[in-house]
């Protein structure tokens, strides 16, 4: 599934249960310091080259294994069964010191709708760049819960 950056909605299928009616912030956004070396080394020089400026939504390992078989990526385990893998992409940019960051995700039961804040950044001018393409890109793991049919992206 593929979600350009932006105020876009894109139905998919995914999660556990049901939840209830105020919107409940998942915290728990990081990887595991090895999940993310992993992706890091999937993801190093221009494996990502091809992989345009998106944000996409794994809830299974057959389907994050389709993308990286699509990409020529190696794919890196994730729990599939208890986690969701979010993924970033921030696209090509000329210089170093562009970066993405999944800054928060939040879950509205009453609407099925999962929304993710984004964060992209630029090089600031008093900081040297190296010009080199680069491909930044941020990764997340949400718990499988509430069941959600919607996701909106926001960028900030």
């Amino acid at each position: 599934m593929r979600l350009l950056l932006g105020n876009l909605l894109f139905w998919v299928a995914c999660g556990l249960g049901c939840g209830g009616c105020t919107p409940q912030a998942s915290n728990d956004l990081r990887l595991g310091r090895e999940v993310r070396e992993q992706l890091a080394g999937a993801f190093a020089g221009e494996a990502i080259a091809g992989i345009p400026e998106s944000f996409e939504v794994f809830t299974s390992m057959q389907q994050w294994s389709r993308f990286c078989d699509l990409h020529g990526i190696e794919p890196v385990q994730v729990d599939f069964l208890t986690r969701n893998l979010l993924v970033a992409f921030g696209g090509r940019k000329p210089s170093s010191g562009f970066s993405v960051e999944i800054e928060s995700v939040v879950h509205s039961p009453r609407r099925a709708l999962l929304t993710v804040q984004l964060r992209g950044g630029q090089p600031r001018t008093e900081d040297g760049t190296l010009t080199v393409l680069t491909y930044p890109w941020d990764a997340a793991t949400i718990e499988k819960g509430p069941t959600w049919s919607a996701v909106s992206v926001r960028r900030r």
